[in-house]
């Protein structure tokens, strides 16, 4: 499993006026915000209720940027790359001048930017799909009734596996718990390293489960290790 740089955001801000921004799943190209706009974002980003974490470009990739930046409440959790970071504003409070003077742009982390491009066009990774007992019945071989009832009920929503990265600053304990109600699925493992989990959950929760404040990436998991992708071992 691939961290940030293979993850979605591992971001460059290119020169010139505008900033092209590589998500994996595009490029996303903004503006350079004007300063009274740029206040008015920061204010508006700092009021939000349901996720307090921001995308920002900042005017300079060194220098006392992080440090101006803590000055007005911003915490800034991952660098992507060059100037760009995912930050935390959920201790933002007062005045945002000290940040506005640092930030060339500033934008909330749209959900679909948080999914695998596979995931977020719709598709559906059926090699992480449990489907032993249905594959027993074709192939003429034993299986268990109950099991092959629950595969065929759960045919029209099947449960597929994912990986989940939250950011630093989010507990994997606490979205591993909540996975039940949130999406109707569950924790398998945690990756602790990487404040990750794999998870199970039906295919209509995913654009849930990436939407949810605490989760930075949401991919599909590499298929089952055998003699013919061994090689996923080394990635």
């Amino acid at each position: 499993m691939s961290y940030l740089a293979g993850v979605t955001i591992a971001l460059t801000v290119l020169g010139g006026d505008s900033h092209t921004i590589p998500l994996r799943g595009g490029d996303l190209v903004v503006e350079p915000m004007p300063p009274a706009a740029m206040g008015t974002t920061l204010a508006a980003l700092a009021q939000r209720d349901t996720d307090h974490h921001v995308l920002l470009v900042l005017n300079d990739s060194s220098g006392d940027a992080p440090s101006r930046l803590r000055a007005s409440g911003i915490e800034p959790l991952t660098s992507l790359g060059g100037r760009v970071w995912i930050a935390s504003m959920e201790d933002a409070t007062g005045p945002l001048d000290h940040a506005a003077d640092v930030i060339a742009w500033a934008g909330a982390l749209e959900t679909s930017w948080k999914m695998h491009p596979y995931l977020a066009e719709g598709g559906v990774p059926e090699w992480t799909i449990d489907q032993r007992a249905t594959d027993a019945l074709r192939s003429g071989r034993a299986f268990q009734v109950d099991r092959l009832l629950s595969e065929l009920s759960a045919a029209a929503d099947p449960e597929v596996v994912l990986y989940v990265l939250a950011h630093r600053d989010a507990s994997i304990a606490s979205l591993a718990q909540d996975l039940p109600v949130l999406v109707g699925g569950k924790a398998i493992s945690r990756l602790e390293s990487v404040n990750g989990l794999v998870v199970r959950v039906p295919v209509s929760g995913i654009e849930a489960l990436a939407d949810d404040a605490r989760v930075l990436w949401v991919e599909p998991a590499l298929p089952r290790l055998t003699e013919l992708n061994d090689q996923n071992r080394q990635t």
